[in-house]
Parts: C-alpha cells; structure tokens; sequence
C-alpha cells in the first residue's frame, strides 16, 4: 500500500483568451477590487470579500466566498512567484463551513500557476493547477476555474462598457506618509489614539456635519475596533480593523478598512485591508507624529484618504489646543 507522501498527484490545465491586453489581464489577478467580482464566483449569487491581500512573494490571500445558501468557502494562499505582467504562482486552499461554522471539507497543498501571453490585443491565460491527491477535487476544480473564468469575462466587458472604471495596474505597495508636530506630550498624543474620550473629538471628523459612533474599541494587539460614520444623505460608513502592534507611548499598527451602505460603484473604498503605522516621538513639550499608511490598490483610494486623514489631523490640532 502508498503512504500518503507517495501518492499519485494530479494537475489541471485551463486555457482562455480574453480580449483585452496583458498588462490590465495582469491587473484583474492582482488587484482586489477586479478579483472579488469573479475569484471563486461559480455562482454569479455568490459574495465574494477579501480580508487580507499582500501581493509580494512571501505575502498571501484570505478571502470569504459566501454562497446563496449561507455555505462559506474561506480561502488562502501564498505568493510563491510574481513576475508582471507574465507570471503568478501561489498556492491553494480552502476550508468549507455550513451557516454555523461546522467544517464539512477542505483542501490543502496545492499550486496554482497563472501565465498569460500577448496575443496581438488580447491575452491568453494559461492556468495550471497541480498538486491535488483525490482526482474527483482535480475534475471539481477544473469546472470550477472554467466558471470563474466564466465571470471573468463578463466582469471584464462591464469595465470596458464603464468609463468611471479602471483597468490599469496600480502599484500594489501604493502608500502615502503623512509627517504632524502637535503640541502636546507624547502621552498625551497616544492617549487621543487610543482613548475613546479622545478618539470621538477628532477621528473621521473632518466633515463637521458627519455623526460618528465607535461600535467597539479593543486596543491591544490582535484586538479590534470599529466605527459608524453616517452623513446627512442617509449614508452610512463602517470602518473597522484589527491592532497588529501595540506599544505605548510609542507605536500603533492597524488594520483599516471600509464598506458603504449603499454601494456606490463609483465610489472606490479600501475593501482589502490596507495598514496604518503611526510612530511618536518626543520634541521636547510638542510630539512628531510619522503616519503612514499602505497597500492601497486603487489610486483615488489614496487621494481621498490622503486627503481625509490630513482634515482629521487639523482636527486633532484643534482639539490640543483647546485643552491647553
């Protein structure tokens, strides 16, 4: 009898052109906003959302598939090789859970490589898909890829048909750093990080007419937060996260996100999980504030967080001063 470590392994390959040129092909497998509208989607019902997206070798994926009857995929993966436009590979798996959370199957181990070639204005994809014990997963993954290929297509001519949308490559290290001296103490300056008597004067302030509400504040590391911001018009903001570093009085690392209620496809939010760093250092009675914030992968993204972080901080300027 084969132990496991011999068993036979079994690969996949599945080939389509679509007719739209390398480098925007190479976008739609690299930037989350195009992936959630056809990745894992053989069922046009499904919801797909990612919560991490690192696109360097060494960095990986998480993303929920969410089907019509409330079955839940939960896939992840690593960036094993990244060569634009040409070249993905990264491996695969999943774990499937029923509406309570019970796990009824799973996947591990295998690779996925995704190569696409110029052809004149399009681009053939070549997906091969190895490394898969059970030959009946092999066959069940290969319909899969051709349905979500399937959704590509179609996810692909609403972009074309769209002016409002993009189809370019962004950087997916897009970052902007933002540089502040308060006058106040490095404490001081913390503590309005972290302390929600200071958070609710000045965080996702900078629309004086906006109603903003913390739903749940956990400041350590591994702990989450989360905020409602709701506007005159009727819509509501939520952003939350999770603290990845935690270290008073000098550091903060998070997690940021957002989701809009209703969508509007013409307002680009940060649904992958971008990263906040804010360090502080003492200048004698005053703080210098270094913030940074990363992974975008839409441009306008950036620009319009640039801008709502920096009238945040205006308001954090103000709020220091009349408590002098």
């Amino acid at each position: 009898m084969a132990s496991p470590s011999s068993a036979a392994k079994h690969s996949l390959q599945v080939r389509r052109t679509f007719p739209v040129a390398r480098e925007k092909m190479f976008a739609m497998w690299s930037q989350p906003e195009h992936l959630e509208q056809w990745m894992g989607r053989v069922d046009p019902r499904n919801v797909v959302k990612y919560h991490k997206f690192d696109f360097c070798v060494g960095g990986g994926h998480l993303f929920e598939n969410r089907t019509a009857d409330g079955i839940v995929f939960l896939n992840r993966g690593e960036y094993l090789g990244i060569k634009p436009p040409e070249k993905i590979e990264f491996t695969w798996a999943w774990q499937q859970l029923d509406a309570t959370g019970k796990k009824l199957a799973e996947l591990d181990g295998t690779v996925v490589t995704v190569e696409c070639f110029a052809r004149g204005s399009s681009t053939e994809v070549v997906l091969t898909h190895e490394q898969f014990t059970d030959p009946d997963m092999r066959d069940r993954h290969n319909v899969g890829w051709g349905l979500c290929f399937d959704r590509l297509s179609e996810h692909i001519a609403d972009v074309q048909e769209n002016p409002n949308a993009s189809l370019r490559a962004l950087d997916p290290k897009a970052s902007l750093e933002i540089r502040r001296v308060f006058r106040a103490p490095r404490q001081k300056v913390y503590d309005a990080w972290t302390q929600l008597e200071h958070l609710q004067h000045w965080m996702c302030r900078d629309v004086p007419t906006h109603d903003v509400k913390y739903l749940e504040l956990d400041v350590k590391t591994g702990g989450r937060y989360a905020i409602q911001v709701k506007t005159p018009e009727g819509v509501t903001y939520l952003g939350k996260g999770t603290f990845q570093e935690v270290k008073p009085p000098e550091k903060l690392v998070f997690t940021w996100g957002w989701m809009r209620s209703p969508e509007d496809p013409k307002e680009p939010l940060e649904k992958n999980e971008t990263v906040v760093t804010v360090l502080l250092a003492d200048r004698g009675t005053s703080t210098e504030m270094v913030f940074t914030h990363t992974h975008f992968v839409h441009a306008k993204e950036l620009e319009d967080t640039q801008k709502g972080w920096g009238g945040c901080f205006d308001v954090l300027d103000q709020y220091f001063e009349k408590r002098k």
